[in-house]
C-alpha cells in the first residue's frame, strides 16, 4: 500500500494507493511474482513493505479502514487509511487468516463478501480524489472494490 504519514500541520492523505502482486498460491519464494496490479494511484506518500498470504493461501476478502468525515478536527480529512485482506487456501470454505494491521485514522468496515470457493481476488478499482490545490483538504483514495476471478 502507498500511504502518506502523519502530516502534523500539513494535509494528511493517508491511503493513495494498493498494489496486488500476483503468483501461483503455492509458491516457494515469495520474490516470484507473475504480476502486478494496482488501482488509480494517488499522489502522495511511500510504498509499504509488501504483505503477503501464508504458503498456499489467497487473498478472498477484505475490511476497508476509514475515516469518516469530519472525524478528527472538522478541516483534515483522510477518508481511506488501510485495507486488511483474509487469506485461505484456494479450495477451501473456511474465514482463513487476517492480513495487514492498521492505519492512524478511523475504524475498520465490514469485512466483504468471500470469494467462492475455487476462486480469489485478481482485480482492483479505486476511487481517488485528485489534488485539490491551494488551502483544499485532499483524502486520496477514497473506495476500493476487488473482484474475484476463479482458479
Amino acid at each position: 500500500m502507498k500511504i502518506e504519514g502523519r502530516q502534523k500541520s500539513g494535509d494528511d492523505t493517508a491511503l493513495n494507493a494498493i498494489r496486488l502482486h500476483c503468483s501461483n498460491p503455492n509458491w516457494e519464494d515469495p520474490n516470484n511474482i507473475s504480476g502486478t496490479i494496482i488501482g488509480k494511484e494517488g499522489p502522495f506518500g511511500m510504498w509499504r513493505d509488501v504483505a503477503i498470504c501464508p504458503y498456499g493461501e489467497v487473498m478472498v476478502s477484505f475490511s476497508l479502514q476509514f475515516e469518516s468525515l469530519f472525524n478528527k478536527d472538522n478541516i483534515d480529512n483522510t477518508a481511506a487509511n488501510y485495507v486488511r485482506f483474509k487469506c485461505r487456501k484456494i479450495d477451501s470454505p473456511s474465514s482463513g487468516t487476517t492480513l495487514g494491521t492498521s492505519g492512524v485514522w478511523g475504524e475498520y468496515g465490514a469485512w466483504s463478501e468471500y470469494c467462492a470457493v475455487g476462486s480469489a481476488i485478481c482485480g482492483i478499482k479505486v476511487r481517488i480524489q485528485l489534488p485539490q490545490g491551494g488551502s483544499i483538504d485532499d483524502t486520496a483514495l477514497n473506495d476500493v472494490q476487488f473482484t474475484c476471478c476463479k482458479n
